[in-house]
């Protein structure tokens, strides 16, 4: 993969996970611009959740266990849950390398196994939100 230009993003972001797993979780400017979007959402009474799609186990097993992942969802948890705003990760759901076409694309069949939990979460903030 590294031979392969058109997969250069994708290789610096694996790059980059590598190097951040294990240091401390700090908010970058694209982080901290979705938490002004769910204090947007907050300020109008509109309902915000985030689903987090599944990735690559080969990809995953890199940096999801380690000390900056595990930061992120907590401080992204907490600070949307302080807006009543919710989080759904899904990053480690799909175990099998053939559900991905890539690090971070599923699949057709990577697709139909993830539809049902979407569907769930769509159903779910659905009903959660009629009474607003």
């Amino acid at each position: 993969a590294e031979d392969r230009h058109e997969l250069g993003r994708l290789n610096t972001l694996r790059k980059r996970k590598k190097e951040i797993k294990n240091v401390l979780f700090k908010p970058w400017f694209e982080y901290n611009q979705l938490l002004k979007i769910s204090n947007f959402f907050k300020s109008q009474n509109i309902p915000f959740t985030i689903v987090m799609s599944p990735e690559n186990p080969l990809e995953s097993s890199e940096y999801v266990k380690e000390r900056w992942f595990g930061g992120f969802i907590k401080d992204l948890e907490s600070r949307l849950g302080e807006n009543n705003h919710k989080l759904y990760d899904y990053t480690n759901l799909l175990d099998k390398k053939q559900f991905f076409f890539d690090p971070h694309h599923l699949t057709y069949d990577g697709a139909k196994s993830f539809n049902p939990f979407i569907e769930s979460v769509i159903q779910k903030e659905i009903r959660g939100n009629r009474n607003e």
